[in-house]
């Protein structure tokens, strides 16, 4: 079975426990004021901007791909008892506007910016509680301290 493409596809629904798989979103956008208890695997999202005061929780990422030119995991969006595992976040406006609770992370986090002055955002976005232990850290830029609270942060030595 080969890899599904959904090219400027809308989400505006709120969905409760979805299942999506071996699909590339190319331009998604989503407007879903909730999203609960839904499983993305080996999902590859291209261009796209996966909330606009959308509310995740409980939700897994897995093996997915965000990356491209306009991909953001939302702004404003929040994210609450996620876990992204073995997931790559590539480019410097994945994570602007994105707050996360209680989530866990595996994967390789490449060329982010991490800014948390709110004139640039809807809501400064920071992770708070979370546990980025397996993480990996690519040339990121970190400007503010607000960034992570009470995280467990990836130990990287060179």
């Amino acid at each position: 079975m080969g890899r599904n493409l959904l090219k400027d596809h809308r989400i505006t629904n709120n969905l409760k426990s979805q299942y999506f798989r071996d699909t590339t979103f190319d331009g998604l956008t989503v407007f879903a004021g909730k999203i609960i208890d839904c499983e993305f695997f080996n999902i590859h999202f291209k261009h796209c901007q996966l909330g606009s005061n959308t509310k995740y929780s409980n939700c897994i990422f897995r093996n997915c791909r965000i990356e491209g030119k306009y991909s953001t995991l939302g702004n404003p969006t929040t994210y609450i008892n996620c876990t992204f595992e073995n997931c790559n976040f590539k480019g410097n406006m994945v994570f602007m506007g994105a707050i996360f609770e209680h989530c866990r992370f595996s994967g390789t986090f490449t060329n982010n910016i991490f800014i948390d002055e709110k004139r640039w955002f809807k809501k400064c976005f920071t992770f708070t509680n979370c546990d980025l232990t397996n993480a990996n850290f690519v040339n990121l830029t970190i400007n503010g301290e607000r960034t992570f609270k009470n995280c467990k942060l990836p130990d990287q030595q060179s």
